[in-house]
């Protein structure tokens, strides 16, 4: 991730004040120079992933569904589900997002475990979005995307695709 990282959110959460402090000043620096990108690079991005990062998906629920990373006539394509929050402690509707690369293999999905954690698939869910990015890839054209997401169990989820969809399946 670009801004936001496991690293600096363990530091936020020390219990040595002086450690939390400043990296809580850290993060709203990060905060602000995340929304600044954001706005710097909306034009680019498909519209449903600027729905999707506008609706926040800070606390919600995160999983992959079974047979994602399929190829199909060439493409390969992930999904993810994610359940908002509505507000805090209560479920919200329920969304698939649909990253579609061009020809293989440019759907790309990156999973980095955090310490002491192994890849799990999320097909039950439980594990929630702390925070997430989207960067537009320099040089590529037509343009490719990554969209990383930071999870309550410490991995990091990138997502590089060129297309995407946002499916609501429930209100």
């Amino acid at each position: 991730m670009r801004y936001f990282s496991q690293e600096t959110l363990d530091r936020v959460r020390s219990e040595d004040d002086d450690i939390s402090d400043a990296a809580a000043e850290e993060w709203n620096r990060f905060a602000e120079a995340c929304r600044e990108h954001y706005v710097s690079i909306r034009h680019l991005l498909p519209p449903d992933l600027c729905r999707l990062h506008e609706l926040c998906l800070h606390d919600a629920e995160f999983w992959f569904h079974l047979g994602s990373g399929c190829t199909r006539d060439g493409v390969e394509q992930w999904t993810a589900g994610y359940r908002l929050e509505d507000d805090p402690g209560v479920p919200g509707h329920t969304l698939e997002g649909h990253y579609r690369g061009g020809r293989a293999p440019l759907a790309t999905i990156v999973i980095e475990a955090g310490a002491g954690n192994s890849f799990t698939p999320y097909v039950g869910g439980g594990v929630f979005v702390l925070y997430d990015e989207i960067e537009v890839v320099p040089d590529t054209q037509p343009p490719e995307f990554v969209h990383s997401l930071l999870l309550s169990d410490g991995q990091e989820v990138r997502f590089r695709f060129r297309d995407f969809a946002l499916v609501e399946i429930d209100r």
